[in-house]
């Protein structure tokens, strides 16, 4: 074994822990800071010597340069790797590890609850917004004793694994912070894309309560744009799925950019105009109506909407 690489090692044990050398004595095996198996035996941080190539396959990191890992647990011997390894790669930039999303522990289905009088007030509130039991079974609809969370409708996300990956609730008492949502970007996640069909068509719409009044294959937007580089814009794109976008009447300059969007990305984009109170206010029956006079999105429907938000005096 030459210096060069002996005084690899010994940096690397230093740093995380004794390790195992493979008999060609081209990779060493360490435990893994990520990870952080507690049983010693299991070292399944791969590096090798030569390149400073990594992976552990246990929790899947992997990079180009051993930098990283230095920098991000070791950072008092990552001077020492910069001299030992490689550098002429771009180095990897330090990401903050993501937090799960999490509801108390005491989350649990409004149905379930409604011996408690909070529970049977949020029940009330829901039903004065047209929502059914069958609704607040199909989304899952969740209270809490939580002080974060008392007397607040959740609705909690999942992924197609069925995941924790979202959660936004709403206060039914009149308060200056009637919103509660998961500290994620919301252009990572898909709403309950558990509960999406990507080959049938989807209505996008603005928020949850929306969606409820919707027929089944409603997708939220958590918003009223449309970010090219979000998690749903791509599924969109990926799967050429048909969509109906169907936003409130003052997000209407945002609704046609989405449409523009989705477009170019080779959807079939359809939209319908919601005048008036949002689909949320509406009955099932009202939105069921609306969806019955959708157009095929166009370019000219763009530009007419354009002209129709010139002020008078205005230059083009």
């Amino acid at each position: 074994m030459n210096l060069q690489k002996s005084r690899k090692i010994k940096l690397l044990q230093a740093a995380f822990g004794t390790g195992n050398l493979e008999p060609g004595e081209e990779n060493l095996h360490l435990r893994c800071p990520v990870c952080k198996d507690s049983r010693r035996e299991k070292k399944k941080l791969y590096v090798q010597l030569d390149t400073g190539w990594y992976n552990c396959w246990v929790c899947n990191i992997s990079g180009k340069n051993i930098n990283y890992l230095f920098r991000k647990y070791a950072s008092s011997y990552a001077s020492q790797c910069v001299e030992l390894f490689p550098t002429n790669q771009n180095l990897e930039p330090i990401q903050e590890e993501k937090k799960p999303v999490e509801l108390p522990p005491d989350i649990k289905l409004l149905q379930s609850m409604l011996y408690d009088p909070d529970a049977r007030d949020v029940e009330k509130y829901l039903r004065a917004r047209g929502v059914s039991r069958a609704d607040m079974y199909r989304w899952r609809i969740c209270v809490s004793n939580d002080f974060k969370f008392r007397r607040k409708v959740i609705f909690p996300s999942f992924d197609t694994t069925g995941k924790l990956n979202y959660y936004t609730s709403r206060s039914i008492d009149e308060t200056k912070f009637k919103y509660t949502n998961a500290k994620v970007p919301k252009k990572e996640i898909i709403f309950n894309e558990i509960d999406i069909n990507w080959q049938d068509p989807i209505v996008l719409v603005e928020g949850v309560f929306d969606a409820i009044k919707c027929p089944d294959n409603a997708v939220v937007a958590l918003g009223s744009t449309l970010s090219k580089k979000s998690a749903l814009f791509q599924k969109l794109s990926k799967n050429q799925s048909t969509v109906i976008v169907a936003f409130d009447e003052d997000a209407a300059d945002k609704s046609h950019r989405v449409c523009k969007l989705l477009n170019s990305a080779g959807c079939k984009v359809f939209r319908i105009s919601v005048t008036g109170n949002d689909l949320g206010s509406r009955t099932k029956q009202e939105v069921k109506d609306l969806l019955q006079n959708i157009i095929p999105w166009t370019q000219e429907l763009l530009i007419s909407q354009k002209i129709l938000g010139i002020k008078s005096g205005s230059i083009l």
